[in-house]
């Protein structure tokens, strides 16, 4: 087992930088937490809680890997007074083990509230690069992690699937290969375990990658050019469909 650190991210993972086939169902567990990430000192307590409590992870059978990240910059929001703070997801191969869903379940970490814990799957055709995101962008000047939490009307997700598997993925995949991007990585929930009372960010996609973004603008134009090589679209057209089907209710950046 590996670990590093990069800034106020920490991850653990099975090897630095290592990627699955294309052929690997790959599920995961996100939690998402509220705190006082202000204070360095207990953001630091509470990502190293995080990291003792989830030790024994790395055992269980699947295992794939752990990130966490924390919001360091709101590059988009619906609502200011709605927000989240920390982000952990846990990746397994196939199936999530009983044993991780009560770990996720039952465990809680130091100035930290738990929100929400939903199992995810990965978006069919758009999961690409390494499993917890490539350390080797993050290590470059500008690079941070972008993370969005996405809402898909219930009746539309056919539809958002369709789009992700023929424009977005196959995009994503182009700029990872080309190092653009450091990953791209969608997922999606399958059940909600746990959501806590009170307002919440709503959403049931997340996706994850690694980008420059200092400044983030020239992404768009990488994306629109990724999908025009990839297929007949552009981000455009796309994205227009997009915005008919879902709200993009939160979109941070993270060391």
């Amino acid at each position: 087992m590996t670990s590093w650190r990069h800034g106020v991210m920490s991850t653990i993972a099975s090897g630095k930088d290592e990627s699955v086939s294309d052929e690997t169902r790959i599920v995961a567990l996100a939690r998402v937490f509220s705190g006082s990430c202000d204070d360095p000192s207990a953001l630091a307590d509470a990502r190293n809680d995080l990291e003792a409590r989830a030790a024994g992870l790395s055992e269980a059978e699947g295992w794939l890997g752990r990130a966490v990240h924390h919001e360091a910059d709101v590059f988009r929001q619906a609502d200011p007074a709605v927000s989240s703070d920390v982000l952990e997801v846990v990746f397994f191969e196939n199936m999530v083990p009983a044993q991780a869903i009560s770990w996720a379940l039952e465990t809680r970490a130091a100035s930290l509230t738990l929100q929400r814990c939903d199992l995810m799957v990965a978006t069919p055709g758009s999961f690409h690069g390494p499993t917890v995101g490539s350390s080797r962008h993050l290590e470059q000047a500008g690079f941070k992690v972008s993370l969005e939490y996405i809402d898909v009307r219930a009746q539309a997700l056919d539809q958002y699937r369709h789009i992700m598997r023929s424009y977005c993925g196959p995009a994503g995949a182009l700029l990872v290969e080309e190092g653009t991007l450091g990953s791209f990585r969608a997922l999606e929930t399958v059940a909600t375990l746990f959501r806590a009372s009170g307002p919440q960010v709503p959403w049931n996609q997340i996706h994850l990658f690694e980008v420059h973004a200092a400044p983030i603008e020239p992404f768009f134009q990488h994306f629109d050019r990724a999908i025009r090589q990839v297929s007949s679209g552009n981000f455009e057209t796309v994205f227009g469909t997009l915005d008919e089907i879902r709200t993009v209710p939160r979109w941070v950046l993270c060391p």
